[in-house]
């Protein structure tokens, strides 16, 4: 392949496909994002967890690359159970204490929330990188990493906004468990069938 033929797999990758995969993959894991913002989780566990979620993603989709033949796609489903599990505890810890008290979490469980939520993101990536030479690997990944950061960015300054912020700080304490437990169930039940 010539120098020009794998710049322009770079850049396809980079601005192209790695955006519209993130975006058309992500969406859910940054509705879950601004809940938990607007749940009383503090922004920087919620940015970096988020991010951490994403690389581990990433690095996830990568390991395609050498254990594909070894690791069946359609037991990516069974990550459904963490925030399905995720979700019962912040559903119990609500009811245990005041209900409008969020459960907030950490850096590592916005980190697992992420993660968790993102088979669909496995699914689209893991056989790009599979077939694609490396270059186009390097700029599917800093094109997705880079929509990571634009997401956050985009989520962060809506959470600012005093009138959308007051709205999701009085639904998500209520609603962020529920979005988990439905999320994981999705997970669950619908990722093998996305794979036929």
């Amino acid at each position: 392949m010539t120098h020009l033929g794998e710049l322009s797999d770079l850049l396809l990758g980079a601005l192209v496909i790695g955006p519209v995969g993130f975006f058309a993959t992500s969406l859910d894991n940054l509705l879950i994002l601004g809940g938990l913002l607007a749940a009383g989780w503090k922004r920087s566990a919620v940015s970096y967890g988020f991010v951490l979620g994403n690389v581990w993603v990433m690095l996830a989709a990568l390991s395609t690359m050498v254990f594909g033949l070894f690791i069946p796609a359609a037991y990516l489903g069974y990550l459904g159970v963490v925030p399905v599990l995720l979700g019962i505890r912040m559903l119990i810890q609500t009811h245990d204490d005041n209900p409008e008290t969020p459960a907030p979490g950490g850096l590592m469980a916005v980190a697992l929330i992420t993660f968790t939520n993102s088979p669909d993101s496995l699914i689209v990536f893991g056989p790009l990188f599979i077939e694609s030479e490396w270059l186009a690997v390097v700029g599917l990944v800093i094109g997705y990493m880079g929509c990571t950061l634009i997401g956050l960015a985009l989520v962060r300054f809506g959470m600012a906004q005093g009138a959308i912020a007051e709205r999701a700080q009085h639904f998500a304490p209520r609603l962020i468990p529920w979005l988990m437990i439905l999320v994981g169930g999705y997970i669950l039940w619908n990722s093998t069938t996305d794979l036929v």
